[in-house]
C-alpha cells in the first residue's frame, strides 16, 4: 500500500534541454506560458503534500482508537499489532499492513489508500485542465507565428505542443544500481524507472548509500509502485555515518555503516532538464567492503 506517492499526478509534462527545439529556439512568449503551467504545477504539490498528510494524521488517530479498544478487551496480540502500525505510519510513512494486523486495521489502511488516491485523483485532473489550457494557448502562438510567416518560431512552439501531446522525456534511463562518485555530490539526475522488488540490494531508509538498486529505492521509498513506470528524481547526497534498515512496501532494506555517499529518491514536478550522465548500471553494483 502507497500512501504518499507525491508525484503521481504530475506524470510525463516533462520537457528537457539538450538538443531540443523546445528550449533552444523557443520564442519568449512561449517561454512564458510553459512558466505558468511549471507555477501551477508547483502550486499542485504544495496542495498536495499537506492534504497527504492530514489524511495520515486521521489514519493514525483512527488506528489508535482501535488498539485502545483491543486493548481494553484484553486482546493484547490485536491491540500490539495495531500500535506496531502506527509506529511504522509515523517512523517512514509506511502503511503497508504488519503481519498479525486485525482486519478492522487493514479496513482503516484501505480506507485512507482510497482517500489519498482521490486526493491524486483530484489534483491529476486539475493538471490536465491546466496542460489543455497551455496546449491551447500555444496553439494560438503557432498559428499567429505562421500567419506572420515567422516560420522558425511556428516549428519550434508546433514541435513543444507535440512533446507536451506525448509527454515526452529527456530523462535518463535506469541506471539499474546507482554509483555516482564523490564529485556528484549536490547534484540531481532524472531518470525513467519501473518500481521493482527485485533484481538487486538496497542500503538505507529514506537515505540510501550508493550501489542501491534504483528502482527498488523509489518503491521502499513510496515513489513508484511495483510495475509503475514513472519519472524519479535522484538528488546525490554526502555519506552518512549509519544506514538503517527497514522493510517498506514488501521491499526490505539492509543496514550499513559509515558510506562516503547517499542519494534520496522523489518523484518530480514540472519541467525538468536533462541532467548529466549518471554512473552505474544494471549489472554493476558498487561493492560494498
Amino acid at each position: 500500500m502507497n500512501t504518499v506517492r507525491l508525484g503521481i499526478l504530475l506524470t510525463a509534462l516533462l520537457i528537457a534541454s539538450p538538443g531540443l527545439r523546445a528550449q533552444t529556439d523557443l520564442p519568449p512568449s512561449a517561454r512564458e506560458v510553459l512558466k505558468h503551467l511549471e507555477e501551477e504545477l508547483a502550486e499542485a504539490q504544495k496542495k498536495v503534500e499537506p492534504a497527504v498528510k492530514k489524511a495520515q494524521e486521521k489514519t493514525a488517530s483512527e488506528l489508535k482508537k482501535l488498539q485502545d479498544h483491543f486493548c481494553k478487551e484484553a486482546k493484547l496480540d490485536e491491540a500490539v499489532a495495531v500500535r506496531d502500525q502506527i509506529r511504522s505510519l509515523q517512523a517512514s510513512g509506511d502503511l503497508t499492513p504488519l503481519p498479525g494486523l486485525p482486519p478492522a486495521a487493514r479496513e482503516v489502511l484501505k480506507s485512507h489508500d482510497a482517500e489519498v488516491a482521490e486526493i491524486h485523483k483530484k489534483a491529476g485532473a486539475d493538471v490536465g485542465k491546466w496542460r489543455d489550457k497551455t496546449l491551447a494557448e500555444l496553439k494560438k502562438q503557432q498559428d499567429r507565428y505562421c500567419k506572420e510567416a515567422k516560420l522558425d518560431e511556428a516549428v519550434a512552439i508546433r514541435d513543444l505542443i507535440r512533446l507536451v501531446k506525448a509527454g515526452v522525456t529527456d530523462a535518463l534511463p535506469d541506471p539499474g544500481y546507482v554509483n555516482n562518485p564523490a564529485t556528484d555530490i549536490g547534484k540531481v539526475f532524472y531518470f525513467q524507472v519501473t518500481g521493482a522488488t527485485m533484481g538487486g540490494s538496497i542500503y538505507g531508509t529514506g537515505v540510501f548509500t550508493t550501489g542501491s538498486y534504483l528502482s527498488m529505492a523509489a518503491v521502499h521509498s513510496g515513489v513508484l509502485r511495483v510495475g509503475e513506470k514513472g519519472v524519479v528524481k535522484v538528488t546525490i547526497l554526502p555519506g552518512q555515518v549509519s544506514y538503517t534498515a527497514s522493510t517498506q512496501h514488501g521491499i526490505p532494506s539492509f543496514a550499513y555503516g559509515g558510506w562516503g555517499v547517499s542519494f534520496k529518491v522523489e518523484r518530480i514536478y514540472g519541467f525538468v532538464a536533462k541532467a548529466a550522465e549518471v554512473k552505474g548500471g544494471p549489472g554493476t553494483p558498487e561493492k560494498k567492503p
